[in-house]
Formats: structure tokens, C-alpha cells, sequence
């Protein structure tokens, strides 16, 4: 696996979260540890792009979400179907 970005396990924690989801799907889905997933689980709660509904232990994306999702794949798209590469530096990659 390449390595992400924060950008990019977010976009991928807001597809899975489409639906309502747990905590241990999205660990494995996004592929991250416990501990990394429940950082971002927290920021993206934080920042409204999802919601976590105690009763059925679930977090879902919220429309804010859903709007930072499009955005990322419009940006996406852009940069990949003009063949344009991102240099390292900029591409805000983890490492």
C-alpha cells in the first residue's frame, strides 16, 4: 500500500461512513490501527463531516462530509485525468 495522506483516509473514512457504520468496520476498511483510527474518527466528529449515534454505536457521514467527499474527488480527478504529477512535498503525504 502507498502511503496516504490524512486528505486520503479521510475521503476513505467518509465512503465507508456513507452508511452507518462501526467503529471496528471502518478500522479494518481504512486500514489503520485502533488508536489511529479513533484520532481521526475524533477530528472528523469534531469538524462535522460525521456524526456518531450512541444508541446503535454507529458513526455516518454527515452532508458536510458527503460535501468534503465530492470536493475530494473533483480535486482528485482533475489532477489525474490532466496527468499532472504532485510533487512529494506538496502532496501532504505521511511518512
Amino acid at each position: 500500500m502507498t502511503n496516504r495522506g490524512w486528505q486520503d483516509i479521510m475521503a476513505n473514512l467518509l465512503e465507508i461512513t456513507k452508511q452507518p457504520t462501526r467503529k471496528t468496520v471502518i478500522m479494518f476498511n481504512v486500514v489503520m490501527s485502533y488508536t489511529k483510527t479513533c484520532e481521526y474518527l475524533e477530528m472528523a466528529e469534531q469538524n462535522g463531516l460525521i456524526q456518531y449515534d450512541k444508541l446503535n454505536r454507529n458513526y455516518q457521514a454527515t452532508d458536510r462530509g458527503l460535501d468534503y467527499l465530492r470536493k475530494y474527488y473533483d480535486v482528485t480527478s482533475l489532477v489525474y485525468k490532466q496527468g499532472m504529477t504532485v510533487p512529494y512535498f506538496i502532496a501532504g503525504r505521511e511518512g
